[in-house]
């Protein structure tokens, strides 16, 4: 990274802070670094680079799947068929090129002439209270805890805006992951979890499983059992539900001693707790011991996992041989089986 560079220092920042729009091994997206004109970005190299003809082989190869995909994503989210993309490196060297559609009832030379100039006047306010309500209608489809992620990835100044637009059940959940550590059980739990009483039958509790079609599928692996006081009884997993008569009480073939954390438990302890216990999901309780969500250890993994491992292009699937089948090698492996 050098460290004059305006663009390598943001880089830093956005590194820091996880508040790159999209990132891949090569190329990261932001908002646009000098003006917050409504859908427009940077796209520029992770690495101090001045110009294309400065780009290693990785990133030359790289850059037209990023673009493309900065285009579609654009058009869609700004409802416009045509995406603007140009780069000057005059004021700035680094590697970067703005991408967005036109606006303010402006088009081509024009609108890219205010632009350039950094005209205040294309900071559209109602557009940004619009976008805001756009991404917190997607944030509404999401998990609580993805939703919480994500609301921390933006800006500060469009946090409030996203959060008050949001429904208030899903703002409810929101806010209460943001008043944990990220890094811990109460920061990185799901909040929505499935639950039964002592004296439900497995069927039952089977039948609620299949209903809870808004709980992440990984926090379904295992019934919750509360007492008469909403306090955690137990867990009975999925496999002992299914395998149990219908009439059968969760009470009888649940495990009545559950490993459980509490919200500041940090993440290294929750890791080491499924690993000693061979669990796929830990309840969260309170002082009362009453089940405030449920860590996953797809969580987990996700917050283990270093950030450059995940910016890594997917490589190409291994091809595979196609596999012909003649009846007379199923014959002579075993007999007809027709």
């Amino acid at each position: 990274m050098s460290t004059t560079c305006a663009l390598c220092a943001r880089a830093h920042t956005l590194d820091a802070t996880s508040g790159w729009m999209l990132a891949t091994a090569h190329w990261g997206v932001s908002p646009h670094p000098a003006l917050q004109v409504p859908g427009w970005v940077a796209v520029q190299t992770l690495r101090h680079t001045e110009g294309l003809g400065t780009l290693n082989s990785a990133e030359a190869q790289t850059l037209g799947p990023v673009l493309s995909r900065v285009s579609v994503a654009l058009a869609r989210a700004t409802d416009t068929k045509h995406i603007y993309t140009y780069s000057l490196g005059e004021r700035v060297p680094h590697t970067h090129i703005l991408m967005g559609p036109p606006g303010h009832g402006l088009r081509g030379r024009e609108f890219l002439d205010r632009l350039l100039r950094r005209d205040e006047a294309l900071v559209d306010r109602p557009v940004a209270e619009r976008i805001a309500t756009d991404v917190a209608a997607l944030l509404s489809r999401m998990r609580a805890d993805d939703a919480a992620d994500a609301i921390m990835d933006l800006r500060q100044s469009r946090r409030r805006r996203v959060l008050d637009s949001m429904p208030a059940p899903q703002r409810t959940k929101v806010l209460t992951l943001l008043k944990f550590n990220p890094d811990s059980a109460g920061g990185l739990m799901n909040v929505d979890v499935i639950f039964c009483g002592t004296g439900a039958t497995a069927g039952e509790a089977l039948a609620l499983i299949g209903v809870a079609q808004a709980v992440q599928p990984e926090a379904l692996l295992q019934m919750h059992v509360l007492n008469e006081n909403r306090q955690l009884a137990g867990v009975v997993s999925v496999i002992a539900l299914l395998q149990a008569h219908p009439a059968d009480v969760v009470a009888k073939l649940m495990d009545s001693g559950p490993v459980r954390v509490t919200p500041d438990a940090d993440l290294a302890d929750i890791a080491v707790l499924m690993a000693d216990y061979n669990s796929h999901t830990i309840p969260v309780v309170d002082d009362g011991d009453r089940v405030l969500g449920v860590v996953t250890v797809d969580d987990v993994l996700k917050s283990t996992i270093p950030d450059e491992w995940r910016r890594r292009e997917p490589g190409p699937r291994p091809a595979r041989e196609p596999i012909s089948v003649r009846d007379d090698s199923i014959c002579s492996n075993g007999g007809d089986w027709r």
